[in-house]
């Protein structure tokens, strides 16, 4: 399934449930605008990151929103392209934080989903699951395509529901349907 089909659906998952995040979908952008903001900072943009904010520019907010009232996915709320590089600008210059890395999903209290924005690693459009002093630091999906599949069908299947409480996931089920979008990728340890 294509990235803009993937998010489309992650939306209507999120109506479904009766999330308030689904009427607050943003129109997307060029994929040229996108990789121009990516170029003015000497990164590079992966294809996938372009599909998803060309489906959508993020999400917005309100004042008075709770994380759990803008979780695109269980404790994640998904950043529009102007707030991206608002965060990379305050945060790439942290020890544990590589200049190469751009985040994409915040969960508001500092620990972020990232890609990977040098086409010369060979993790180039990789996700970063970066944890704040957390000492190890992982490569959890081998692109934003393989992470945005594996949301929707963590909706789909039930992994990903709502409660009283908010978003809610079964882990258990989730890292199996990340198995099963990407069988041959194993998660790995990166460094700063």
């Amino acid at each position: 399934m294509s990235v803009t089909m993937a998010v489309d659906d992650i939306f209507e998952s999120l109506a479904a449930l009766g999330r308030p995040i689904a009427k607050r979908k943003r129109n997307g952008l060029s994929s040229t605008t996108v990789a121009k903001r990516f170029s003015d900072v000497g990164l590079h943009c992966h294809p996938d990151v372009a599909a998803a904010y060309a489906a959508s520019d993020g999400t917005d907010s309100c004042a008075g929103d709770t994380i759990g009232d803008l979780s695109l996915f269980p404790g994640y709320y998904w950043l529009p392209l102007h707030e991206v590089f608002e965060v990379y600008e305050a945060i790439s210059s942290h020890a544990t934080w590589r200049q190469d890395w751009v985040p994409l999903f915040a969960s508001g209290g500092g620990d972020f989903y990232a890609v990977v924005c040098s086409d010369k690693e060979i993790a180039f459009g990789s996700i970063v699951g970066y944890l704040i002093g957390e000492p190890d630091i992982y490569i959890e999906f081998p692109t934003l395509g393989a992470m945005i599949e594996t949301v929707r069908r963590s909706y789909d299947e039930g992994a990903f529901f709502a409660s009283q409480k908010g978003l809610e996931a079964d882990y258990g089920a989730m890292r199996r349907i990340a198995v099963e979008v990407s069988p041959t990728f194993l998660p790995f340890a990166v460094s700063a």
